[in-house]
């Protein structure tokens, strides 16, 4: 492989963000591994009312020292990806890829790995999109994060072995061990809203039956996951104390009336669990007790979007999303109740490579304390909203 070709075609690519299209490395070899780097810059501008966030962030209870409207703006969301098959037909196809974006931990514009993984055949091993994300039934629209109630809101990709078994042309099903966080040991202390669990046993399990048809697909997703605190205080006197937790989703995507090539679609998902965590919207999974017991969170989810396709150029989609939250018997302080979403927006093709999109998205926050939330002109009150507004212009290669 000619390297320095290489490396400049992957910058032009990656830096300019010409709207051409993905670069296509074929080394001569015997082993026929064909490499492709795709991606895009992507630039969001998005103007918040009544509360000020991060360039891609969601409202909180607390908006004491938010200012009443603000614009950020921030190219963080922008991507780049390294993709190798190497064609196998008697064992099966190896592929891997390496994904990339610019959100790195601190608001600053470095380079994060989103993806590193390998498939062999119907395998999976790595780091990739969490087996209880239906990525298929997605809601088209601009906000980076999506809708609150869609599953792994916060926390989609995961370290993970999974195996599919394709039982005919439109049945399959798959299972997967994924990456527990709960890798360190507890102080014992209260976690509180959104804490990482401690000393978990076990990895995560996550099943997975879907159904793909002309018509569209529907899939059942099950998951159990294991939470753990060593208490290594006085009171505690080196206690281990574990929980599992568990949930389900239904979800799926409807073709609908159309045009012939890209027709409207209805997608749609409902979760409901005890202790999702990073599996829900990454907060409010367990609580460790005084009495060295844990209890979990349950909390449901949902999302449905409809997509309207007015012609190849345009396309406009209505996102309604949802989570709700049951307390616990040892309530934490800013322990939300429930949280909201509603999203309108549009996208227009301007290229065949580069797209535009607008978005007004409409959000509330409800608190478990009827006076959890501290406004900014000091009133208390058990429910915060805000809007905002975004503009999106991607370019992919």
């Amino acid at each position: 492989m000619n390297r320095s070709r290489f490396v400049i075609t992957a910058l032009a690519a990656a830096l300019l963000a010409i709207p051409t299209f993905a670069v296509d490395i074929t080394p001569a070899s015997s082993t026929s591994t064909r490499l492709s780097v795709t991606g895009f810059i992507q630039a969001y501008g998005t103007y918040y009312f009544n509360a000020s966030q991060g360039a891609t962030g969601e409202i909180g209870l607390d908006d004491r020292a938010q200012p009443s409207n603000q614009f950020v703006d921030t190219i963080r969301t922008s991507r780049l990806a390294f993709n190798t098959i190497t064609p196998n037909p008697e064992l099966g196809d190896i592929s891997t890829c390496f994904e990339f974006d610019l959100a790195a931990p601190g608001n600053v514009t470095n380079f994060r790995l989103r993806q590193a993984y390998g498939t062999w055949g119907n395998f999976t091993l790595g780091q990739t999109w969490s087996t209880w994300v239906d990525g298929d039934a997605a809601a088209d629209e601009v906000d980076w994060f999506g809708p609150i109630g869609q599953a792994s809101y916060d926390t989609p990709r995961v370290p993970l072995a999974s195996y599919k078994w394709q039982l005919n042309k439109e049945n399959s099903v798959i299972l997967a061990a994924e990456h527990n966080n709960g890798a360190t040991n507890g102080d014992g202390t209260n976690w509180g809203s959104g804490f990482t669990p401690a000393d978990a046993k076990y990895p995560n399990f996550v099943g997975v039956y879907q159904y793909y048809d002309k018509w569209g697909h529907i899939a059942l997703r099950a998951l159990a996951q294991n939470y753990g605190v060593y208490d290594t205080t006085a009171a505690g006197s080196g206690v281990h104390t574990n929980k599992w937790g568990s949930a389900v989703q239904l979800s799926g995507q409807l073709n609908c009336f159309g045009l012939d090539v890209e027709r409207d679609s209805l997608v749609y998902n409902i979760y409901t669990g005890s202790g999702l965590g990073s599996y829900g919207i990454g907060a409010q999974a367990a609580v460790y007790n005084p009495d060295q017991t844990i209890s979990l969170y349950k909390n449901t989810g949902w999302t449905v979007g409809y997509t309207h396709t007015w012609d190849q150029k345009y396309r406009s989609n209505l996102v309604l999303s949802a989570v709700n939250f049951s307390a616990t018997s040892n309530p934490q302080t800013g322990d939300i109740k429930s949280q909201g979403d509603i999203q309108v927006n549009t996208f227009v093709k301007l290229t065949k490579t580069a797209e535009l999109g607008l978005e007004y998205m409409y959000e509330t926050i409800k608190s478990v304390d009827p006076n959890g939330v501290t406004k900014s002109d000091g009133t208390f009150s058990n429910k915060n909203t805000s809007g905002k507004f975004e503009v999106e212009l991607k370019y992919s290669f």
